[in-house]
């Protein structure tokens, strides 16, 4: 950290001017700085940080869209559910895939299409997209 007069200090009060070097990014307010060891381990807590915010924002794309598929369903505007899975490991995928397809009825179909161990990874994403292209999005 560098103060407003141009020299490195290890501390900083409330409303203290400094500029802190070796940021990828601007911090959002009320984002937490901690001093670490080693630049080694600063990376690593930066990529569990990112990890977090990354799931607890598909967490709530994730609600919104069942949500949406739900109301497709009692309206009758799904008669098939097709579904993407992705686990931590191969037991997972097979439990999920046998409940899953255990759901359908008369009225809605659920579809397995792809199962896989993983994480989720671009290619996952295009063969979502082009199995099920999105009605509300122009894709380009």
């Amino acid at each position: 950290m560098i103060n407003d007069a141009g020299q490195r200090v290890k501390d900083a009060g409330p409303a203290a001017p400094v500029m802190v070097l070796g940021l990828n990014e601007v911090p959002k307010v009320g984002d937490k700085m901690a001093v670490v060891e080693s630049a080694k381990f600063a990376r690593y807590v930066g990529e569990l940080r990112m990890k977090r915010e990354r799931e607890e924002r598909l967490s709530r794309e994730n609600h919104i869209k069942l949500a949406d598929l739900f109301k497709r369903v009692t309206e009758g505007a799904a008669k098939e559910l097709n579904i993407i899975i992705k686990a931590d490991v191969q037991g997972s995928c097979g439990a999920l895939k046998d409940a899953l397809e255990r759901l359908s009825t008369d009225e809605v179909k659920v579809n397995v299409i792809h199962t896989a161990v993983g994480g989720i990874t671009e290619a996952d994403v295009n063969l979502a997209s082009a199995r099920f292209p999105c009605k509300n999005h122009d894709r380009r």
